[in-house]
């Protein structure tokens, strides 16, 4: 079974050199670059490899909507399987592209586009087939996890472990992605799919942005509590939605949470008969998300099923999930659920009695502001 790489960056590079070194014939490439290793499988035309019936997967590595959405429906319409490590097709296009690869007798694999080296989604999937997964969530972005390890174990401000986590190359010039959530949005919604057999729109996926995070923070909650703090995503399966949310979240010292470091990711789920499962690994890298990409192209060439899902849309409800708050604001601003407050240099440090995520996050928009920082509190 002859594959087709598109793009040969950091992903595409580092999945090539590990299927070749399992025996996999990798007969073309898209890039536009001149790589004098591969010269000879170089193609900038994605035509010449639909039409070459040997080719009987394409792996996606190039990134974005376009032009890999357009790939993708190209390759399955051709009746090719597709692999992909691209979390932002799949969470935007996820039902249309399995309905195509329904449609046309192949599959859709997208392991990497969540937990990066970590084989998360493989597994998830797996066991989805036996159990009734209930829960999912953890640390599933590595700058983040980067930024607030840096914080605490180096006492450095955000703007400069975000500043070194820019030169390590694990946050984009424009981190916005990364700190307001919307990555860890995209994985939680593909998790979601994997796990619950359900599809959610991410733009229904709440998130507290991390940006107003700071050192005087990780003091007060390390005073008060001896809690370090964690950037995570959630979902819940219920009866006819899901919730789903991604926040700051104070985590109890002895947990596996607190002892993740740099850009590490841990994710969790629970399942009604295998209880609670955590994968721990690198959520980036050439060779850990390479390997990734390639357990999927395995997975197609042995003929292992995936179970796809349903195609309905199923609406995000945050009404029924309660936890306790931290809130550091200096808004004036009288609002409910307080449970303890104090104020320190014109600022009001509070710790909220339970309250559902769907009012936290609409009193944030509604009273506390941007300035404010608001972590949920573990039980």
């Amino acid at each position: 079974m002859k594959i087709a790489i598109l793009g040969h960056g950091v992903v595409g590079s580092g999945t090539r050199e590990i299927l070749e070194e399992r025996g996999f014939t990798v007969k073309k490439i898209l890039e536009k670059r001149e790589i004098p290793e591969i010269k000879d499988r170089i193609t900038d035309d994605f035509d010449e490899i639909i039409s070459d019936e040997e080719i009987k997967i394409v792996v996606e590595t190039i990134g974005g909507l376009e032009p890999a959405h357009t790939f993708a429906v190209k390759t399955l319409k051709a009746k090719k399987h597709f692999v992909t490590s691209n979390k932002f097709l799949m969470s935007e296009y996820f039902g249309e592209l399995v309905s195509l690869a329904e449609e046309n007798g192949v599959s859709v694999r997208f392991g990497a586009s969540a937990g990066g080296g970590i084989p998360w989604i493989h597994n998830l999937s797996r066991c989805a087939k036996t159990d009734e997964i209930t829960e999912i969530c953890g640390i599933m972005n590595g700058t983040t996890n980067y930024i607030l390890d840096a914080m605490e174990r180096k006492g450095i401000s955000f703007s400069d472990a975000l500043k070194t986590a820019q030169s390590l190359g694990y946050a984009e010039r424009d981190p916005s992605a990364d700190v307001d959530g919307y990555d860890v949005a995209r994985k939680v919604a593909l998790s979601v799919a994997a796990g619950f057999g359900k599809i959610i729109k991410t733009e229904d996926i709440p998130t507290f942005s991390l940006k107003a995070v700071s050192l005087k923070d990780m003091a007060y909650i390390k005073e008060k509590t001896g809690r370090s703090i964690r950037y995570k995503g959630f979902a819940k399966d219920l009866i006819g939605g899901v919730s789903a949310f991604v926040e700051p979240t104070l985590v109890k010292a002895e947990s596996l949470e607190s002892r993740v470091s740099e850009n590490g990711n841990l994710i969790t789920l629970i399942g009604k008969n295998t209880g609670r499962l955590s994968f721990f690994g690198q959520g980036a890298g050439k060779y850990p998300t390479g390997d990734t990409v390639a357990l999927d192209v395995v997975g197609v060439a042995e003929g292992e099923g995936f179970s796809h899902i349903g195609r309905k849309v199923f609406e995000v409800k945050n009404d029924g999930i309660k936890r306790k708050y931290y809130i550091r604001t200096s808004s004036p601003a009288v609002f409910p659920y307080i449970a303890t407050e104090e104020e320190r240099q014109n600022e009001r440090y509070i710790f909220t009695d339970l309250i559902s995520v769907s009012d936290i996050h609409k009193i944030y928009e509604e009273t506390l502001g941007k300035n404010a920082f608001i972590a949920g509190v573990e039980e």
